[in-house]
């Protein structure tokens, strides 16, 4: 699986005589074009490599999230070979460019290894269509405790809460300036913290394709593998609590004012609240927390159960588990300002304990409750 970026070129090795069908690039409603370009290391590469490109529906397309099958079968909606040195370019617009999953079926005919670069870009004349901000959880694999928190405003930003390869909680943060069209994409970052300030080093990309208001296409590379998942929100959009006679919006991410240790991705329902706390344990990797209770709780309970969940890496196949691992004890002061205190012991095989009260301040836009 090899998820294309839009605007980015990836760069791949390609067998002798050989094919891979499992490129592809999410194009959602409203595109004006798609241009996918492949060249290889000099003239020879670039007259034995070929494009054809495939498509199928978003509704087919994700039955082996977070991988991709390979590309159909039957004819291509458009081909392009590499002649006089040049590597192939294909371009699809109009009544031809259909959304959907399109497959960039890579063919190398030479008798030698390429060493190829291919790019796919889109083209929008109508901007971004609206977009629910908050927390999402993948529609297409359900119940993995895997999820993002998806910022928006003058700039887009996201937290990725995941695990690592030994399945422990771990976080990844995107940030960039708001795109053209429906397709936002990002460097992902991995902060760490030598005890002094936080490090961040980039990891991978990523790429979030609206198809609507509360259904996005989330692919990424990170660590050198590709995946992707359809997401929905994990709530209703802008619903809040009702706290003394009006509507409350505490929903969005909070965090203590200065760098270095973190912050949290606050739910609040009206019957209901959540908070995920991104942090650092005692060696500095980044870890997250998430504070909930089993049951029905309200959204004005001030002590919330604190649980370290063990789950399994974004292309690795597993099961989830949680355990009590602290408590939160937190309090709103207004819509924007509040505190929390912390008090929780990571559970092994991690290694980290926290007791300690911060005030704290909401950085992402009021909602607009409904």
């Amino acid at each position: 699986t090899l998820a294309l970026m839009d605007g980015r070129t990836q760069r791949l090795a390609l067998r002798a005589t050989g094919t891979h069908d499992r490129i592809f690039i999410d194009v959602p409603a409203g595109a004006d074009s798609l241009t996918v370009t492949a060249s290889g290391a000099d003239e020879a590469q670039n007259n034995a490599l070929s494009i054809a490109l495939k498509r199928v529906d978003f509704d087919v397309a994700f039955d082996d999230a977070p991988l991709v099958a390979a590309a159909p079968d039957g004819p291509p909606i458009d081909s392009a070979t590499g002649a006089n040195g040049v590597g192939p370019e294909v371009t699809v617009s109009g009544a031809q460019l259909v959304a959907g999953r399109w497959y960039v079926v890579l063919s190398n005919s030479g008798a030698n290894p390429a060493s190829v670069a291919v790019q796919a870009d889109t083209a929008f004349s109508g901007g971004p269509g609206p977009i629910h901000a908050g927390l999402w959880e993948p529609a297409s694999r359900p119940g993995i405790s895997h999820g993002l928190d998806y910022a928006l405003g003058d700039s887009r930003a996201m937290i990725w809460y995941t695990y690592d390869e030994e399945g422990m909680p771990t976080w990844y943060l995107a940030a960039g300036p708001n795109p053209t069209g429906d397709i936002w994409t990002a460097d992902v970052l991995r902060f760490t913290n030598d005890g002094a300030q936080q490090q961040e080093a980039v990891v991978g990309q990523l790429s979030m394709t609206t198809l609507a208001e509360v259904d996005l296409v989330f692919s990424w590379q990170l660590f050198g593998r590709s995946g992707s998942d359809r997401m929905k929100p994990l709530a209703a959009p802008n619903a809040c609590p009702e706290i003394d006679g009006s509507k409350k919006s505490y929903t969005g991410l909070w965090f203590r004012g200065l760098d270095g240790l973190g912050g949290a991705s606050v739910l609040v329902l009206p019957t209901a609240q959540a908070q995920i706390h991104y942090l650092y344990d005692a060696v500095g990797a980044p870890r997250w927390l998430i504070a909930a209770n089993d049951g029905n709780q309200s959204a004005t309970d001030r002590e919330i159960t604190m649980l370290q969940f063990k789950g399994f890496c974004p292309t690795c196949v597993g099961s989830v588990s949680s355990a009590e691992a602290g408590l939160l004890t937190r309090d709103f002061t207004s819509e924007s300002t509040g505190s929390w205190n912390l008090n929780y012991m990571l559970l092994d095989p991690l290694v980290g304990d926290v007791n300690r009260t911060e005030n704290t301040i909401k950085i992402t836009s009021p909602l607009v409750c409904n």
